[in-house]
């Protein structure tokens, strides 16, 4: 038994086998025929086919990729420019004329909070108080009349406690953080 080229597509096969396992060609008859009018079939040399090193679907796909890359990139900027012109929007506001205490209630549990305008005109603003704990948020409207304090406690719907973050904002300023201790 030895491995010959199949005379039909020149894949390696046995000389024994009835047909090539590949296209099927008889081999072991052809084989037979042909040892009867001449010597033995030396082997060929194997073909090598030529295998491209890149298909078109590649080509595709890369520039595909650069595409959506390039487009990531850009929108990404625009992004971060927007966020910093708003942060410089931000910075260029005066501070709140509002100062921000706090106090015990004196007819029930927690704290108070006292909102004092210190500005010459009345101030329509929006405290949003959130709890860590409890992860509750509140978000209150309060206009405060030119030099006047407002107070905003249990009765109001919240109970203050040790904690809790307040936010205090108005369109033309800064915004008023602070963290009750």
């Amino acid at each position: 038994m030895a491995i010959v080229a199949c005379p039909e597509c020149g894949k390696q096969v046995s000389d024994t086998a009835p047909a090539c396992p590949s296209c099927g060609a008889p081999v072991a008859q052809v084989l037979s025929q042909k040892r009867g009018t001449q010597s033995p079939p030396s082997q060929p040399a194997p073909q090598v086919k030529a295998n491209p090193s890149t298909r078109p679907w590649a080509w595709v796909a890369a520039g595909m990729l650069i595409a959506l890359g390039v487009v990531v990139f850009v929108f990404s900027r625009s992004d971060e420019r927007k966020a910093e012109a708003a942060a410089r929007v931000e910075q260029s506001k005066p501070d709140l004329p509002i100062a921000l205490t706090y106090r015990g209630a004196i007819t029930g549990p927690g704290l108070v909070i006292s909102l004092k305008n210190n500005s010459n005109r009345s101030l329509a603003v929006l405290m949003t108080v959130a709890n860590a704990t409890t992860k509750q948020v509140k978000t209150f409207r309060l206009d405060i009349s030119p030099q006047q304090t407002t107070e905003v406690g249990y009765l109001e719907g919240w109970t203050f406690a040790s904690g809790d973050s307040v936010k205090v904002v108005h369109a033309e300023y800064k915004p008023l953080l602070r963290k009750l201790p």
